[in-house]
């Protein structure tokens, strides 16, 4: 057995080239990256898509809206709504989630009216009150699903895009089967609490002088500010998006007409630092008991919706599975897009099968306070880094390791130490168990929410 440790000790030099890169590019002559560039480097294979554009209207404005499919696969499969965040972002940022196209069902995104390259009426208070308020944006879902035929379909919201899932499950939509909700949240007044928490949250991580520079900011109203634009830009890149520098489908959907800012301040609020606006006074908490739909809770190591707030939903569901993604802030579609369009595949995949009793949530995702004591170790799968658990892992350990050890040069048998059993309890192993709570490293906070 002793001659084993070597081998096995050698594995941790092979590790890297199991999980070696798959191929990278990019262009240096340009301070910004590509969403598609970040998709196709998680899935290489990535198959050829067709798109396209149409419109609807609702209330005398236009919904513009996109339908993305394979060309080669069929798309036999219940097909889903992407619905963005914001408010009043618009769709480009959820791109990276088109590859669920390539498993065999069609894939809708839309631009919210306001937002995009949906209708911007201008003098919005006035001329379209509507959207101010939560309500209409269900009115549009379900405008879309009829217009587009659709008997079933499954929902995926992002941040803003979760309460308008929220509101429309409510509604009891038979059509309506599965619903995936990613930086969720569900109490306006409990994520604004959150953010800054000492412990858990991400403003509350801060260094002190910056909380108080934050704060200062909201006392003055200096919104317009190049200081707190400044703070703004740097807080996005540690936990909105921490793919740097901010990727171009992400730049393209934050809101810059005088439309969209008009009704991203009007629903959560001048200031990216507290909350505002109609999201201040949402609580959809004691409702989602109401919910039937199975729903699949997903939000990132970093995240801006920190662990209070998915708590509250994940104890309050009735059909709930939760996913952390370890590696993303709140767009964990572009932080994330292999795990995060696995995730989400297949758990539709279950949900359509009646199987949901046998999802589960790989290891890399499960939440830390619902992990069993696991030893973890990455490995290549079709070019991609995929994480291979406990008894698959030490199994994989021991086959390589005797390997190894068998060409390794033989010395002399060691002499055995003597081993003291009563104190094995005291050995502390770093296996995959870590309080999520409790990550600071980058001390960092929420730039701009979706």
């Amino acid at each position: 057995m002793l001659r084993m440790w070597p081998s096995l000790c050698s594995l941790l030099l092979l590790v890297p080239v199991l999980a070696s890169n798959a191929e990278i590019k990019i262009n240096s002559s340009k301070a910004e990256l590509s969403c598609d560039t970040i998709l196709i480097y998680a899935f290489p294979d990535l198959c050829d898509l067709e798109v396209s554009r149409a419109n609807l209207t609702i209330r005398g404005l236009n919904l513009v809206y996109w339908r993305y499919r394979s060309r080669k696969v069929a798309s036999p499969k219940i097909p889903v709504l992407m619905v963005h965040g914001g408010p009043a972002f618009s769709h480009n940022y959820l791109l990276p989630m088109k590859q669920q196209a390539c498993r065999g069902r069609e894939v809708v995104f839309y631009d919210q009216v306001g937002a995009g390259e949906s209708s911007q009426p201008k003098n919005v208070s006035q001329t379209a009150p509507w959207l101010l308020t939560i309500p209409y944006y269900t009115e549009e879902v379900g405008a879309l699903v009829q217009h587009l035929g659709w008997s079933s379909f499954h929902l995926f919201g992002s941040s803003w895009g979760t309460v308008v899932g929220q509101a429309y499950a409510l509604l009891q939509d038979p059509r309506l089967k599965a619903i995936v909700l990613s930086g969720p949240l569900s109490d306006g007044q409990l994520y604004g609490r959150s953010q800054w928490d000492e412990d858990q949250g991400n403003l509350g991580s801060m260094p002190f002088h910056v909380q108080a520079v934050l704060r200062e900011l909201g006392r003055q109203s200096a919104f317009d500010s190049a200081l707190y634009a400044a703070e703004d830009t740097a807080l996005t890149s540690f936990f909105t998006t921490r793919t740097v520098p901010i990727p171009d489908c992400f730049l393209k959907a934050k809101p810059s007409s005088a439309t969209s800012l008009q009704i991203y301040v009007g629903m959560q609020g001048a200031s990216e630092f507290t909350v505002g606006g109609v999201l201040a006074k949402m609580n959809f908490t004691p409702q989602l008991g109401e919910i039937k739909n199975p729903v699949l809770l997903t939000h990132g190591r970093y995240d801006t919706m920190r662990p209070p707030v998915i708590d509250a939903m994940y104890r309050s569901l009735p059909r709930v599975w939760r996913a952390l993604l370890p590696r993303s802030g709140h767009c964990s579609m572009i932080d994330d897009p292999r795990l995060m369009n696995d995730l989400v595949g297949s758990f539709y995949d279950h949900a359509e099968s009646k199987s949901l009793h046998r999802f589960e949530i790989p290891v890399e995702a499960a939440n830390p306070d619902d992990k069993t004591l696991t030893l973890a170790i990455a490995v290549e799968q079709d070019g991609h880094v995929a994480s291979v658990s406990h008894w698959a892992a030490i199994l994989l350990s021991l086959v390589i390791g005797i390997g190894v050890g068998f060409l390794l040069p033989r010395g002399p048998t060691p002499s055995v130490p003597s081993f003291d059993g009563s104190r094995l309890s005291a050995l502390r192993l770093p296996l995959a168990k870590q309080e999520h709570h409790h990550c600071r490293s980058p001390r960092s906070a929420a730039g701009l929410d979706l």
